[in-house]
């Protein structure tokens, strides 16, 4: 058991390169070239990359539950949702309140808010078959 939660944990991180690699990206792209105000371009970019992370993460990382796919995906993004909340927030506080580089309060979300994704995608999609 805690040979494949370790496993899982680290096939999760480095899955989890991949969108969050299209996540920064996107916004730098979108707030460098573009324009558009960090915590629009820092939402949008979080919501393109969660998609990405949907298809990675049931294929490379969770053993889904019994569900439908379109359930299973409701729930994954309802899940990161929360996530992007927590990403929010970090970005507001961070470049707000301490005015960090919002690359800088990026670095803080992507520190926090995976542990959270995992944790609660772990509890909620991969429950047990019944």
């Amino acid at each position: 058991m805690k040979n494949k939660l370790s496993g899982q944990v680290i096939r999760f991180v480095l899955w989890g390169l991949i969108p969050t690699f299209i996540d920064v990206c996107l916004l730098v792209i979108l707030n460098e070239i573009l324009g558009i105000k960090v915590l629009v371009s820092s939402a949008v970019s979080f919501l393109v990359s969660v998609t990405v992370s949907y298809f990675i993460s049931m294929k490379f990382v969770f053993c889904g539950g019994n569900m439908k796919r379109s359930y299973e995906y409701t729930l994954f993004v309802v899940l990161s949702f929360v996530g992007l909340l927590i990403n929010q927030f970090i970005m507001w506080f961070g470049t707000e309140f301490f005015s960090f580089h919002y690359l800088f309060a990026k670095l803080m979300s992507v520190l926090v808010v995976p542990a959270y994704n995992f944790i609660s995608k772990k509890i909620i999609l991969e429950k047990p078959k019944s």
